[in-house]
């Protein structure tokens, strides 16, 4: 806990001191992206999820490795390119992907825009469109909050 960014209100905070054991309230001393310290209880600080960003190629030539904060409900903007496979690495795994155009290699042949792949039990989703002009709104179920992320070609 101590150390570890949060989301007060939307905004990141850093928790520096914690107070409080057991039954009573918890608090804890902050420090706001103004450089402010306020002390306050820590029920309703949420927990700052992250995304690690891969991308692969084929032929291993360049690589580039990103990590994006992940609020919940707010579209994450995914670039993705029909000559390279992304890789999204996850803060924990999720409970479902959902998107009006992903496909998996089961169903290649269904019509759809982006094939992803989930291996069971993974915090990894593997994106790979299959034109120029891939566009899909993906919403992952993740922790029991939803995330959405803006799928495209670029």
């Amino acid at each position: 806990m101590i150390g570890k960014t949060y989301l007060e209100r939307g905004k990141p905070v850093i928790v520096l001191v914690r107070w409080g054991k057991g039954g009573g309230p918890r608090n804890v001393l902050i420090q706001r992206t103004d450089g402010t310290k306020v002390v306050r209880p820590f029920r309703g600080l949420r927990k700052l999820a992250t995304l690690l960003f891969l991308l692969s190629s084929a032929a291993l030539q360049a690589q580039t490795i990103a990590t994006r904060t992940m609020t919940p409900g707010a579209a994450i903007p995914i670039a993705l390119s029909p000559q390279v496979t992304t890789t999204l690495l996850l803060p924990a795994i999720p409970s479902g992907t959902f998107g009006l155009g992903l496909i998996t290699a089961n169903n290649s042949n269904a019509g759809g825009l982006i094939q992803i792949d989930h291996p069971d039990g993974s915090p990894i989703i593997v994106l790979h469109p299959l034109s120029e002009t891939a566009a899909v709104t993906m919403t992952v179920l993740l922790e029991g909050q939803l995330f959405v992320f803006d799928l495209r070609s670029a």
